[in-house]
């Protein structure tokens, strides 16, 4: 249940006469990983590299920040509201083996 929050969906359509023939999800509010997607679409794009991201966390996932700079690297962070937690995932410019609490994650 949602604590008096809006939840918000925003889609683009492709209409063919009356029909429509696509619909792409550009933000879903009930899922918070969309902005994740989109961000490491837009890293392997830019930069013709390959990120491995999490696919188990130790709590659920309710909110998603991340970003990229301009040196190659990536930040993913991952965070629990009920928890008041997070799992951040940093990729450095140089590939190499980063470090997060008891997580180790190699990112090439």
């Amino acid at each position: 249940m949602l604590k008096g929050e809006r939840l918000a969906f925003i889609w683009e359509l492709t209409v063919k006469g009356d029909r429509i023939t696509k619909i792409r999800v550009l933000y879903d509010g009930a899922n918070p990983l969309v902005d994740e997607a989109r961000l490491i679409r837009e890293y392997q794009n830019k930069f013709k590299r390959h990120v491995l991201v999490p696919t188990e966390f130790p709590f659920k996932v309710t909110r998603f920040n991340g970003y990229i700079d301009g040196d190659e690297s990536l930040m993913l962070v991952y965070r629990s509201d009920e928890l008041n937690r997070f799992f951040r995932v940093d990729r450095g410019g140089t590939g190499t083996v980063q470090r997060e609490g008891r997580y180790v994650l190699y990112v090439e």
